[in-house]
């Protein structure tokens, strides 16, 4: 038993290492064949190693991002989790890494506008595939994630006060037009990050009222075998008490849903949801850091 317990821990381990160097590739991409060439920011600690470096031009943006986390991976090891320091580490030594060695090529966008979405979008792709694994970007997301554990304040805002303070001290070393530009950008790495993390999460929470409620969740359970809860009603026009069918299916499962229901009662009352958040056996596991 503990042998296969092992080997779960192992390729769980394998599997958040593997999404955290993939988005620290993208996240690299980004930077390295648009945002520099155009001088733009980035959000998060790593902007603020971008601003260094535009301000000082002694040493790569990269550096001045892993210096910069030194502290800020401490507060990961006295207030998060050993192992969510520990995958904090991988994304900040993966990011400084394929930054200042890997040769990354410019991308051949000249117009900055368009520059902005690319990268917004390269960057955002990267953001979301590490926010699928247990550990972070090694930025800002430490902070949030720690004081949102400690005082519960929301993970957005620590985010947003941090960004706007950056940005604002960037209009004194960059010009106005590129800090706009990098305004962009970041609006849609935020954009592309929150679709990704949610792409392979949607889920249907379906509700069906039928007077054959039992037959259509046996139904449902066999056919689609997934559960489903049976909740006591009552029709508000007629009086009489009703049973109604609650069930959460994955979005490729609703034609064969309806299937399953109308070929029992054709004039069931069918009500289908989208959600993005569903923990429990058969779907998400509730994220530990």
């Amino acid at each position: 038993m503990k042998s296969y317990e092992n080997q779960g821990q192992i390729k769980r381990v394998i599997y958040n290492l593997a999404l955290v160097t993939a988005g620290s590739l993208l996240m690299s991409l980004a930077v390295m064949g648009l945002f520099v060439h155009h001088d733009f920011m980035v959000s998060g600690i790593f902007g603020t190693g971008m601003l260094v470096y535009y301000a000082t031009d002694l040493a790569g943006p990269a550096v001045w991002y892993a210096l910069i986390c030194i502290p800020v991976v401490l507060i990961a090891w006295f207030m998060v989790s050993r192992r969510f320091f520990l995958y904090s580490i991988y994304a900040i030594v993966a990011t400084t890494l394929t930054v200042e060695f890997v040769p990354w090529p410019s991308i051949p966008i000249s117009d900055p506008l368009l520059a902005a979405v690319a990268g917004g979008a390269i960057s955002g792709l990267g953001a979301g595939i590490t926010l699928r694994s247990q550990g972070s970007d090694g930025g800002v997301s430490i902070i949030a994630i720690a004081m949102h554990q400690k005082f519960g304040t929301g993970i957005g805002q620590v985010s947003f006060v941090y960004n706007f303070v950056l940005f604002l001290l960037g209009c004194a070393i960059l010009p106005l037009d590129k800090i706009l530009y990098s305004i962009i950008a970041m609006f849609i790495t935020t954009q592309t990050m929150e679709y990704v993390a949610s792409l392979f999460n949607e889920r249907k929470v379906v509700m069906i009222i039928s007077p054959q409620a039992k037959t259509i969740a046996d139904k449902i359970m066999d056919e689609l075998d997934r559960g489903v809860t049976l909740l006591s009603g009552k029709d508000g026009f007629t009086g009489p008490d009703r049973m109604v069918v609650l069930t959460v299916i994955h979005s490729y499962q609703i034609k064969r849903l309806e299937e399953a229901v109308f070929t029992v009662d054709q004039q069931a009352f069918v009500i289908i949801e989208s959600t993005f958040n569903v923990l429990g056996e058969g779907f998400s596991k509730r994220k530990i850091y």
